[in-house]
């Protein structure tokens, strides 16, 4: 999932937070099983691996599997000045550092207002923490996201935009992987040369 994907998804809140006084970009998934870190995050964490036994096979979106091998637990979380402890898996991840799973999130008794990104946490003293999560700007839209604001009435504006200074190609400009003969009007049998 992409941080443009978390603007569209109702059940997804995103945003900052320290673990083990790392910033990272944390997705709070209640639709996760498990709660990873990207694995180009894992060791700046410095939290110390344990064998993840059995190993857990992860399914992608692409259908590819993935075996997962090791365990981080009780890696530091900081939100709001309150301490939180995780267990993370490295994984692969794309455009965020750490995603946070269903159970942990009712581990801590989260209320989550999706419409305006908001968490409610409880620690294991009872403090009540809330995380804000960042409200996403729309960069892109896919085509079927555009066809749905049409239907639902809202204006689109087609622009064509073109580089008036860049160069424009000529056709002898275009490299050429292999000529074939025969395939030009001037080389077909039974027509007269220019």
């Amino acid at each position: 999932m992409t941080i443009k994907d978390v603007v569209q998804n109702a059940d997804v809140v995103a945003g900052t937070l320290a673990i083990n006084s790392i910033e990272v970009k944390v997705l709070m998934d209640s639709g996760a099983i498990r709660s990873f870190s990207a694995e180009s995050v894992i060791d700046r964490l410095k939290c110390i691996a344990y064998p993840l036994e059995p190993n857990l096979i992860i399914e992608v979106a692409n259908q590819e599997r993935v075996t997962a091998n090791r365990i981080y637990p009780n890696c530091d979380m900081i939100i709001e000045g309150q301490h939180f402890s995780v267990d993370l898996i490295p994984f692969k991840l794309g455009e965020f550092d750490i995603i946070l799973e269903m159970d942990w999130l009712s581990n801590h008794y989260a209320q989550i207002e999706y419409k305006i990104k908001k968490v409610k946490l409880r620690t294991k003293d009872g403090v009540e923490v809330i995380f804000r999560g960042k409200k996403q700007e729309r960069k892109f839209l896919t085509t079927i996201q555009m066809k749905r604001l049409l239907r639902e009435g809202c204006e689109a504006y087609l622009v064509h935009v073109k580089d008036i200074e860049a160069e424009s190609l000529r056709i002898g400009d275009i490299p050429v992987v292999k000529e074939f003969p025969g395939m030009f009007p001037d080389e077909l049998p039974g027509l007269p040369p220019d």
